[in-house]
């Protein structure tokens, strides 16, 4: 049972690009190209917006995700109190956690873009208004 619901839940990730809320931005979809789309951004909201748009459940996903957190945390990360930067650290390692015993390169693409969606969170709720 426990099987069928993550093959059902893996499959649902796997379409989640095809039901994003914007087309990908990027024309080839490389992933040099989705980079320099994410890179592009004008903020951090803007880069989460198109790495979501463009998710590829690959280890490509990582280099997006990084370039997303790369955008946002130098909005929000100075200002964050010792008890906020705990808050965030705790959620970056639940990111982590969630498929901590899968080996496969999508798992950690997974995690990759969950610490990315915290980071893009956290840049829109104590980043520079």
């Amino acid at each position: 049972m426990r099987h069928l619901l993550l093959g059902l839940l893996l499959a649902a990730a796997s379409s989640a690009p095809a039901r994003a809320d914007e087309p990908c931005p990027a024309q080839s979809g490389s992933l040099d190209d989705i980079a320099s789309k994410i890179a592009s951004a004008p903020d951090c909201a803007r880069a989460y917006a198109v790495m979501k748009a463009c998710a590829v459940t690959t280890i490509g996903g990582v280099a997006l995700a990084t370039a997303v957190a790369d955008i946002c945390e130098p909005r929000f990360l100075y200002r964050l109190s010792s008890r906020q930067r705990r808050a965030y650290a705790s959620e970056v390692a639940r990111c982590r956690q969630q498929y901590e015993e899968q080996k496969r390169t999508m798992y950690v693409s997974f995690d990759a873009i969950c610490e990315a969606g915290v980071a893009a969170d956290f840049a829109r709720r104590y980043g520079k208004r």
